[in-house]
C-alpha cells in the first residue's frame, strides 16, 4: 500500500508525508478507499495543523458529519472504517482550517486516492 497521494509539491507536502509515517500506515487489506480505513491521511493532516481533536470534530460536524468525537479518533488511530462521504467530510473541515492558515489542501480526497 502507497503512501496516500498529497496535493502540493512544497514543504508543507513533505512535512505531511513525514507526519503520515511517524502516524504509519494502518490500513489493511485492500485499497485505502475499498476498507475506508484512510484516518491515517487525516491523522497526519491533523498533526500538521496543531488543530485538537475536538475542534476537528467540531468542525467536521458542522458540514453534517454523522460520526460522534469518539468514532472520529478510532478512525484516525486507523480502527474504524468510515464510508468514502463521511472521509471526504473530515477531510474537507480539515482542509478547510488548513487552508485558512495558508497550508492548502494536503489531505486527500476519497476520490484522489
Amino acid at each position: 500500500m502507497s503512501v496516500p497521494t498529497v496535493c502540493r509539491s512544497d514543504g508543507n507536502s513533505r512535512k505531511l508525508v513525514r507526519a503520515l509515517e511517524k502516524w504509519g500506515n494502518r490500513a489493511t487489506g485492500g485499497t485505502p478507499m475499498e476498507t475506508i480505513r484512510a484516518g491515517s491521511a487525516l491523522a497526519a493532516g491533523l498533526t500538521l495543523s496543531h488543530l485538537a481533536v475536538a475542534d476537528l470534530w467540531i468542525r467536521y460536524y458542522a458540514l453534517t458529519g454523522q460520526h460522534s468525537q469518539d468514532d472520529l479518533v478510532a478512525h484516525l488511530r486507523g480502527g474504524m472504517a468510515w464510508s468514502p462521504h463521511e472521509h471526504d467530510v473530515a477531510a474537507l473541515a480539515l482542509n478547510e482550517y488548513l487552508d485558512e492558515h495558508g497550508l492548502d489542501h494536503p489531505v486527500s480526497y476519497a476520490d484522489e486516492w
